[in-house]
């Protein structure tokens, strides 16, 4: 188990350097945020003065190792629209993604364990299909017109809701359904597949003819040793939700790291833009790791390989 825990992180720490080394490279080549500070009129000495400003006439590789200096502590300056530090600014803004992105997950998994075992259990019968058409459903509907249709249904005929903003929790119902309709698709269709092997297993035979209730064996056996792929892929998918909530907290003036973001690249401004992607980077491969971690765990073979 130490190896592996070793091997797992050494990857982690290597993944991270290539998306750091990767957003750096990117975002420089989109081009020099010190236009955008400057008024239309500006002279080649303002261009000299505001790039000096920001460090931006320095060599690159000193740009870069100064960049990587700031990656254990996710700090890289201020920010060159809002002038502040871009750290805070994030973690300012990360509590509503992540309450955002918690929110949608857990509807996503309370509603599509109990489907996808129920569809599995009552193959080709009514709530089978029912649970299969709601989630194509999922996979099929944009999030733009999705989180519209919510809009215009919920926010703007009937009134129950709020359709932007945040404050409260009936702000929330609406960008969480929104953000959570894709991941509730995946993970139904996949508990489903997972049971149906599971449950043409010799073990959950056996369980029957021990005179086991059906619950007892849907959810005592057959969904235990399903559970090792799907764990997986919401380990996966919830740090996929944190970074994937722009276009859902866009729609819904959710104030999260999804805006910032958008106004961040729209400004070239590195700093921030640096900052969100190499924080979700570093949240997803903690994810990813505590996953494997898990799986292993769950899975003797795994951590003997």
């Amino acid at each position: 188990m130490a190896r592996y825990l070793v091997r797992r992180l050494a990857s982690t720490l290597f993944a991270i350097w290539a998306v750091a080394t990767l957003v750096f490279l990117i975002v420089r080549v989109t081009g020099d945020p010190a236009v955008l500070l400057l008024s239309e009129q500006y002279t080649a000495e303002d261009l000299v003065r505001v790039r000096a400003r920001l460090g931006l006439d320095r060599p690159l590789t000193v740009q870069y190792l100064r960049f990587l200096a700031g990656v254990p502590t996710i700090d890289f300056g201020r920010s060159y629209r809002f002038d502040q530090p871009a750290r805070e600014l994030v973690t300012e803004r990360l509590p509503a993604t992540l309450m955002l992105a918690v929110a949608a997950f857990g509807l996503a998994v309370v509603l599509s364990v109990p489907a996808g075992a129920l569809s599995a259990a009552r193959r080709n019968s009514t709530v089978d299909y029912a649970a299969s058409f709601l989630s194509f459903l999922g996979f099929a509907m944009p999030i733009f017109w999705l989180g519209t249709m919510l809009i215009i249904v919920f926010g703007v005929f009937l009134r129950w809701l709020p359709t932007s903003g945040s404050g409260s929790w009936r702000h929330l119902v609406l960008p969480a359904v929104t953000l959570a309709t894709f991941p509730l698709g995946q993970f139904t269709r996949l508990v489903r597949s997972e049971m149906l092997d599971a449950l043409a297993a010799d073990y959950v035979r056996t369980a029957h003819a021990k005179g086991l209730g059906e619950g007892a064996v849907l959810f005592r056996h057959a969904l235990k040793n399903a559970a090792l792929p799907v764990i997986t892929l919401m380990g996966l998918t919830f740090g996929t939700l944190l970074g994937g909530a722009i276009i859902t907290e866009t729609i819904f003036a959710w104030p999260g790291l999804g805006r910032l973001v958008i106004q961040a690249t729209i400004a070239r401004d590195y700093p921030v833009v640096q900052t969100v992607v190499i924080l979700l980077a570093i949240v997803f491969a903690a994810i990813n790791l505590l996953v494997d971690l898990a799986y292993a765990a769950l899975d003797p073979r795994i951590r003997l390989a």
